[in-house]
This record gives structure tokens, sequence and C-alpha cells, in this order.
């Protein structure tokens, strides 16, 4: 991925100057100079998405960490709970009753789960509910549940979701939209040896599964 950035920064920069040249024409038409300048803003464009793509496998050695994984969450939720402050929202916990401790990342997995109660909030309008479960299953996986009563998404756009850029209510591609949360949960799932899976339905919500290792290794 480094060289890929490498190879389009040095391309855009070849672009740009030969663009300046040509911008510096005076007997070039106003309209030909426009396109001149859409193009130099273009090659900007790609550089900045490829740059922001990058960030999402740009990690160092994943430091892991035995946690009892349920405390762990419900610190995430009430941090996250104040957020939740400008709607009437519930939010509902089911832990198990005995501690479960799983190896993680903690910095990664948090980053992880706070972008994903972030965007059940977001799809809460006024009022609403969001469910957190986690539960042992398999006896050596962890599974982490998020829901909400929220807005859902549209159907053919399910199967999308993990694409960067991607917009959940129109489906588009925008480069300058800040949609990666769901792109870099995949991967924090992947560096975890684990998964994760979405289902939703249109104006009833959307359900995240988290599956983790309980040992890592």
């Amino acid at each position: 991925m480094g060289g890929l950035a490498r190879y389009f920064r040095d391309t855009r920069g070849m672009i740009n100057e030969t663009l300046k040249i040509f911008s510096d024409d005076k007997s070039i038409p106003p309209s030909i100079r426009n396109k001149i300048e859409l193009l130099s803003d273009k090659t900007t464009d790609i550089s900045d998405v490829l740059g922001r793509v990058q960030d999402i496998f740009r990690y160092d050695e994943l430091k892991f960490v035995s946690v009892n994984f349920g405390e762990f969450i419900e610190d995430i939720v009430k941090n996250f709970f104040r957020k939740t402050l400008d709607k009437k929202i519930n939010i509902n916990r089911k832990f198990p009753k005995e501690p479960v401790f799983v190896s993680i990342d903690t910095k990664l997995i948090t980053e992880m789960v706070m972008s994903m109660l972030e965007n059940s909030l977001e799809a809460i309008e006024k009022s609403g509910a969001i469910n957190i479960a986690v539960e042992v299953i398999d006896s050596d996986k962890i599974l982490l549940e998020i829901s909400d009563t929220g807005e859902g998404i549209p159907p053919h756009l399910v199967d999308k979701v993990f694409r960067p850029f991607l917009t959940l209510k129109d489906g588009r591609f925008k480069p300058h939209h800040p949609g990666l949360g769901l792109t870099k949960a995949y991967w924090i799932a992947k560096l975890h040896k684990g998964d994760i899976k979405i289902a939703s339905k249109l104006k009833e919500g959307t359900i995240v599964k988290i599956t983790l290792p309980i040992k890592q290794g």
C-alpha cells in the first residue's frame, strides 16, 4: 500500500506540473482553463482518498491484552452515553454473569465498538433503543451484538456496507464522505481473526454481530 501511495503522489506531481504549464498559457480559452483546474482538483482528490484508505491498513504491531470483556464494553458504553443526551435513547445491556477474559487490542476494539454505537445513534432520528449484548459461543468465541431501532439500511446496500466511502442513504461513492467506519471495523475484526456481519431492515433497525476468538494465537 505504501508503494502504491508513493506512485500516485509522484504521478500527481507530474500531472500537476504539466497542468501548470498549460494554465500559465494566457492563450488558452477560459473553458479549457476551467477543465484544467478541475483535472488538477481531481488528481488531488485521488491522492487524498488513497491516503485515507491507507490509514485503514496502517497499524503498528497489535498489542493484545487480556480483559474482562463485559466490563470493557461497559466502560465504552458509559463514555458513549454522553453522546445520546440530545435524543431519547434507551440503552439496554446484557452481559455474562461471570467474567469472560478475552485477548484483544483494546485501542482498536474501542475504536470499532464506538464507531458501531455512533452509527446506531445516527440512525435513530429522535428516540429509540440501542441494545448491547455479550455472550460466549462455541466455548472459544465471544459475540458482541449491537442492535438499534433506527432507520435501517436499504436492502440493496446491505451487502455493500463495508465498501469505503459508500453512503448508505443513496449507495453512491463519495470520496469526501467520512464513511470509513464500517470498512475499518471489518479490518479490525479480521486482524483479531474474528468476523463482523450486519443485518438490517428498512424502518426497523440494524443488527451488528462481531465475533472474536477468546484467545489469540
